[in-house]
């Protein structure tokens, strides 16, 4: 069996970060505080599957003022997601979707919990080997086990990630 719902760190993560916020534009990014890339395609040497995370991080008052910028780029909004102060937006047209790196576009005020745990969740893998490796192995692993199927993926590592959050959680606050 192939594994496919995760690789083995791609050196391009990076750069595909930089052309989804190219497409963005300047309107948006300028808008926002900052753009952070998050999730496992932001920590070097990670497995993770190929699909770039982004935060834009924005004043709590300028939420409608970004969501109608993303409207102009083809965004539409997606709500919270069960995720309190983390708003999810997707593109709406498949073929500038298809155009794009595969990411998942994601606002959060300046002070969201959520943008804290991410972040703090990066450094910390970004800062801790051991842990990176052994969140990479059952990543590959789970993938293998469950046949690339995301559900059980996902519920097979929530313990792991939670552990490491709140590693770092100590570590960054």
């Amino acid at each position: 069996m192939t594994v496919t719902l995760v690789q083995k760190y791609n050196p391009e993560w990076p750069e595909w970060f930089a052309e989804i916020k190219a497409f963005l534009g300047e309107k948006v990014c300028l808008a926002c505080i900052r753009i952070e890339h998050v999730g496992s395609t932001s920590i070097p040497g990670m497995t993770a599957k190929p699909i770039i995370d982004l935060i834009l991080v924005i004043e709590p008052q300028d939420f409608e003022k970004i969501k109608g910028l993303l409207a102009e780029r083809g965004y539409h909004h997606q709500g919270d997601k069960d995720i309190k102060e983390r708003e999810a937006f997707d593109l709406a047209d498949d073929t500038v979707k298809k155009s794009l790196p595969a990411h998942n576009l994601y606002v959060c005020p300046k002070h969201s919990e959520s943008l804290k745990r991410q972040i703090a969740f990066r450094e910390y893998l970004k800062e801790n080997k051991a842990d990176a490796e052994r969140l990479s192995t059952l990543k590959w692993s789970l993938a293998e086990k469950f046949d690339n199927d995301k559900y059980p993926y996902m519920d097979g590592k929530a313990a792991l990630c939670e552990e490491i959050t709140e590693k770092a959680l100590k570590q960054f606050n």
